[in-house]
């Protein structure tokens, strides 16, 4: 599985799981088109899964709306900004809830068998870069495109054999 602040990512057979961090309540799940090669990682507002066939799948996270919300009942007054309490933060992870509306996930397709977990690695406002081994001796560079949906590879290095351990990300 994966982790960050809010959530917990799962693949159980071919159903990707995104969990409550707080109480394990199911938020979201899909069922996956192939055969995962290994867990989820998460990203910024996104979750990829790889494919043991090569490819990777990147699902966009988004909050649920408040539905008092969407009718014009609740509107956000500008608050302060202060420090919430351990006790509000608590409150708020337990509230929190993921949009059901089915989406379908980008797609970015390598060469060879996908069996690490794709590594998140730099993020820009409107870009995320990730990256991933093949069985081939491949290392990819994609990057997502958070305007236009779109999942291309954007570097590939080719070693003498076969990657067999996921890929690390040191910041600058």
């Amino acid at each position: 599985p994966a982790m960050n602040s809010q959530l917990v990512a799962a693949v159980n057979g071919s159903t990707l799981f995104l969990l409550n961090r707080m109480d394990g309540k199911i938020l979201w799940k899909t069922t996956l088109e192939g055969f995962p090669g290994a867990g989820p990682s998460l990203g910024n507002g996104r979750v990829y899964v790889p494919m043991l066939q090569g490819l990777i799948y990147s699902y966009t996270l988004q909050p649920a709306k408040d539905p008092r919300e969407a009718l014009g009942e609740l509107r956000s007054q500008p608050q302060k900004k202060r420090q919430e309490t351990p006790e509000e933060r608590l409150a708020r992870m337990a509230e929190f809830r993921l949009s059901q509306e089915k989406v379908p996930p980008v797609v970015c397709q390598s060469q060879g068998h996908t069996t690490t977990p794709v590594k998140v690695g730099w993020r820009e406002e409107t870009q995320e870069f990730v990256a991933w081994p093949s069985h081939l001796g491949y290392l990819f560079i994609g990057v997502v495109d958070n305007r236009e949906e779109k999942f291309t590879i954007r570097h590939r290095l080719q070693t003498e054999r076969a990657i067999s351990a996921a890929p690390a990300y040191l910041p600058p």
